[in-house]
């Protein structure tokens, strides 16, 4: 069993042990100490990192009850000096000090229970008992739980007897026989909880719900607290700065702006469609009567940085609306694509012509006897002639 003494102080930053057992499996070395302010990963928080003597702690984790280390190498010695990473430890009685704080506020605002929570290293979230909250509900249980933040409330941590937990105000009674940790949030909320929390909840500074969605029934709310959500913040005021900039628009004209662009990008967008199409149709008809006036049996070009999209209409249209084939070329500065296509009828398998254009360039792609297009690097300049080669052979 090993002694935990995060659970009589979260703010313990160093501490002296010894180590109980060393253990090395699949590569990875643990150790088990007789007592640890490391907190392993479980009740949604992640784990603790930091130092044994100059040896780093990766991960930690628990085994009914004991406490195992992960360390970067083998380590030694009898007296162990561990320090935790602060920064990290901090962050994380932030978030699950927040999340106390929400769970309360959904419950008192509501009568929600929550269901689960899940502290990650970027954003953490709260499952709460229902399937559908408004946007305006969920305000205003944050509000609360930002209010008890504002108050500073002390939060305490304590164990109860089994027997005595009927008589509690506990969100949720937990099946347990042996003796139970309680967080409380003075006259806030209170909740069975073996994670490490910060002292008065005006250390959790805010905390901010920046999104849900229904999961399997019930409602998931992705939230920042501390330091999380003061950076969040900034992010977003960096954010709207540039688009003030961007669109010479103050902060309440900046939706207005964006439905604007999107109203004329709209409209521009329909615009490029008929013009492309208009496009499409007409390189079509110039592809052909130049093979007309040739008198070949089949349209080829070479274009230079156009939408390989736009080439495909071109080809497809070709072969669909007169007895010519086609093929075209789009040459880009490094590489170069060819579309070959002829009418279902024709009896030429365009897949048996990649062989011969093998022997010129490596090409990548295929098709469909009726329709093969592949991509090169380099100049499609030798392809090309040996393209008109085999539509004479075949003409």
């Amino acid at each position: 069993m090993t002694e935990r003494l995060y659970y009589a102080d979260s703010y313990l930053k160093e501490f002296d042990a010894e180590p109980v057992n060393l253990l090395e499996e699949g590569g990875k070395f643990w150790v088990q100490l007789d007592r640890t302010a490391f907190y392993p990963t479980s009740g949604g928080q992640m784990h603790d990192t930091g130092r044994l003597n100059d040896v780093r702690v990766t991960d930690v984790i628990e085994k009914e009850d004991v406490i195992l280390h992960e360390v970067a190498e083998k380590i030694t010695g009898t007296h162990l000096k561990g320090k935790i990473d602060w920064e990290r430890r901090f962050d994380f009685m932030q978030q699950h000090t927040g999340f106390h704080l929400l769970a309360g506020a959904f419950l008192h605002q509501l009568r929600l229970e929550t269901l689960s929570s899940h502290l990650g290293e970027d954003i953490s979230t709260i499952d709460i008992g229902a399937a559908s909250v408004s946007g305006t509900d969920i305000h205003r249980a944050e509000d609360l739980a930002n209010q008890i933040i504002a108050e500073n409330r002390p939060v305490r941590a304590a164990f109860a007897d089994p027997k005595n937990l009927p008589e509690l105000p506990l969100r949720k009674i937990p099946p347990v026989k042996t003796k139970i940790r309680l967080v409380e949030i003075q006259d806030f909320d209170l909740d069975p909880c073996g994670g490490t929390h910060v002292r008065h909840t005006g250390e959790v500074q805010l905390v901010k719900i920046v999104r849900w969605e229904k999961v399997r029934g019930y409602l998931r709310l992705y939230f920042y607290a501390g330091k999380r959500a003061v950076r969040h913040y900034r992010n977003l005021w960096g954010l709207t700065r540039d688009l003030n900039l961007e669109l010479s628009a103050g902060e309440d004209e900046i939706l207005t702006r964006v439905r604007d662009f999107k109203s004329v990008l709209k409209v521009q967008k329909k615009e490029i469609q008929q013009l492309k199409e208009f496009w499409i149709d007409l390189e079509a008809k110039r592809l052909t009567d130049t093979a007309g006036e040739k008198g070949l049996d089949f349209c080829l070009h070479l274009y230079e940085g156009i939408d390989p999209a736009d080439a495909r209409q071109v080809a497809q249209k070709i072969v669909r609306e007169t007895n010519l084939s086609a093929a075209i070329f789009i040459k880009s500065e490094k590489s170069w694509r060819l579309i070959l296509a002829h009418p279902e009828k024709d009896t030429i398998d365009f897949r048996d012509w990649l062989d011969d254009i093998r022997v010129i360039r490596p090409v990548k792609g295929g098709g469909r006897p009726s329709w093969v297009e592949v991509l090169g690097e380099g100049s499609p300049e030798e392809v090309l002639k040996r393209v008109t080669a085999k539509f004479n052979e075949n003409g």
